[in-house]
């Protein structure tokens, strides 16, 4: 975030990136996990988010501070033609949030603080456009039936494994089916090798685990009531897997 009181009207996606990297780090998800789905999991904005209010704050401190002569200094070479630029993505911010940039000035001139108004409405987008996102997903398109407005209570447990394990099934890192790029047969269960593997499958039709009334909601909810049959689904995967491996 360094100097984003400068850079923070523009989102980059370099800087996106390497947090929704963190996310999946810390979370033992696999790279190919969408990030709108892993900052959904976490409920974490966009790093834009936290840039543009930084971005607007320090511009708030200009009409604040008006007798400060270096501030002055520096907000008229910012204006200049070398600046221009960073002027432009202003205006921008600005205006995807619904105000021109003629209206904020005119309300800060009255006295209005619009900092936290303008990250409040940036946050709203945000998560307006994970889950719209989210609706059109190929990959995990169950994922928004078990999507909350709160953190998921699961994410304050000590145990790291219990916590990844969790996070890897909400997110459809333990369904193959969800990799639609690859070949239908990449795509079986690793259990039975018959069917795509998905959560309804293990828990109705394969061969190598016990039959479950619960749906797919109640073994993902955010309180844990799963983790037993997650637990059961990665020993008996360790258990088949080594099977084959002694038949080669």
């Amino acid at each position: 975030m360094y100097g984003a009181e400068i850079w923070g009207w523009r989102e980059y996606e370099e800087i996106e990136r390497v947090q929704e990297k963190y996310l999946k780090w810390t979370l033992g998800l696999e790279k190919y996990t969408p990030g709108y789905i892993v900052r959904e999991e976490t409920k974490r904005e966009k790093m834009r988010v936290e840039a543009g209010k930084r971005a607007v704050g320090f511009e708030q401190k200009f009409s604040e501070r008006g007798d400060c002569k270096i501030l002055q200094e520096c907000w008229k070479e910012i204006r200049k033609e070398g600046g221009k630029h960073v002027w432009n993505e202003r205006d921008k911010y600005y205006e995807g949030k619904g105000y021109a940039c003629e209206e904020i000035e005119r309300m800060r001139e009255m006295g209005r603080s619009m900092k936290e108004e303008l990250s409040v409405r940036d946050k709203d987008i945000d998560k307006q456009e994970r889950r719209s996102r989210i609706s059109e997903s190929r990959y995990n398109a169950d994922y928004r039936k078990i999507v909350k407005d709160e953190v998921p209570k699961y994410t304050q447990r000590e145990s790291i494994k219990e916590k990844r394990m969790m996070a890897r099934f909400r997110c459809g890192n333990e369904e193959k089916e969800n990799n639609f790029w690859m070949d239908e047969t990449d795509r079986r269960c690793r259990i039975c090798w018959r069917e795509g593997e998905t959560i309804e499958h293990m828990l109705e039709g394969c061969e190598g685990l016990r039959e479950s009334e619960e749906s797919r909601e109640e073994v993902l909810n955010e309180d844990g009531r799963g983790l037993d049959w997650m637990k059961e689904v990665w020993k008996i995967r360790e258990l088949w897997q080594g099977v084959g491996k002694q038949k080669e």
